[in-house]
Parts: C-alpha cells; structure tokens; sequence
C-alpha cells in the first residue's frame, strides 16, 4: 500500500502487467478507489472487458504478437486484441514488451494492422500514444516547436522491407553509414582481383 501511495497525484500512471480479464477489472477498481492513474500492460484478456478500460479511460500496452495460451491467466489470447480495444475506445499502446525485442515494434505495429488496427491507430500505439500516456510533453507528433526527433522511411514504416533513409535526432541529421552499411559496399562485387578473403 506504501507503493501504491506513491502514485496518487503522480504526473505518471501506475503501470500493472495483468491478462486475465476478472483481474484486469480488479486492478482497474483498486486504481479507481485510490484515486491512481493506471495503464494496463499484457491485457491479453483486455478485449473481454474493453468497455470497462474505455469507461475509466486505461491505456493496455500490448503485444499484438500475444495470440498464444501459455498459462491459465491468457486461455483468451487472441490476434486481435489491439484491434478490439480500438473499437471499444480504449487507448492502444504497442510493445515489444521485452527490451532485447524492440527492433521488432514497427514488425508488430504491422501485425496489429494485419490483425484489423487502423494503419494510423497502430502508428500513432509507437509514437503519441506513449508520449501522452507517460506525459512526455513534446514528443511522439510532428509540430512546430516539438522536439525533431524524426525518420523518413524508404515506404510504409509498419514494413519489415522499408529501411530508414535520413534519421533526425534533436534535430541534427544522423550520418547513414554503419558497419552493415560498410560491409555491404565491401562486399558486393565479389570479383575482380581481390584476396579470397575478400570474396
């Protein structure tokens, strides 16, 4: 409860992993009586009591990647979990929820699409959502006076084949050369009269 104390009037919410639906609709009570802003994190059974999350407007974090059983608390696992929250009102943030993973998230914001998110819901579960849930301030939308944190994508940004063709980060341009960017020019041509450990 000393914990809990910590988060009544706290400028961020209370972040709770939860799956089972009964016991997402527990935590959202318990935040409600204290008086503590909360955000849901896994919510695989979210959708089951979505209209409840939209009511006391709680954001679920989610991975949209989420659709198998792996213990009692998820039996109600499914692909388009995202997609249902949306619908009922509820704000959708998307993650990879383990840290190792998070190249994957334009990979899973993609997969939410597949699964019925609209494209601009799923772009905006990786960009504003987070910056206005977590108070962020300036972040996360493209706008005069925001912070120039920005990339320009080769295409559709929720495409594993699109790559990053410029990268902005507080405003300066990042350099686009990389080791993976220096071994593909040293090994593309693969003739010529190279030492065989070049080819």
């Amino acid at each position: 409860m000393e914990a809990l104390r910590r988060f009544r009037g706290a400028d961020v919410p209370l972040v709770m992993e939860v799956h089972r639906a009964n016991e997402i609709g527990q935590v959202v009570s318990l935040a409600e009586d204290l008086g503590i802003s909360l955000v849901i994190r896994g919510g695989t059974e979210a959708w089951q009591v979505a209209d409840l999350l939209a009511e006391h407007d709680v954001a679920v974090i989610v991975d949209p990647l989420g659709n198998l059983p792996r213990s009692y608390d998820r039996l109600g696992a499914r692909l388009d979990n995202a997609a249902l929250l949306h619908r009922a009102g509820v704000r959708v943030l998307i993650s990879s929820q383990q840290t190792h993973n998070v190249h994957l998230l334009r990979q899973q914001a993609g997969n939410a699409v597949a699964n019925g998110l609209p494209w601009i819901t799923a772009l905006a579960a990786v960009t504003r959502n987070p910056a206005e849930v977590f108070g962020l301030g300036n972040v996360g939308t493209l706008a005069v006076g925001n912070r120039a944190d920005i990339v320009i994508w080769s295409g559709d940004p929720l495409e594993i084949t699109t790559w990053a063709e410029r990268v902005m980060v507080d405003g300066t341009w990042v350099p686009m050369q990389s080791r993976q960017t220096r071994l593909f020019e040293r090994y593309k041509d693969l003739g010529g009269d190279k030492p065989f450990g070049f080819r």
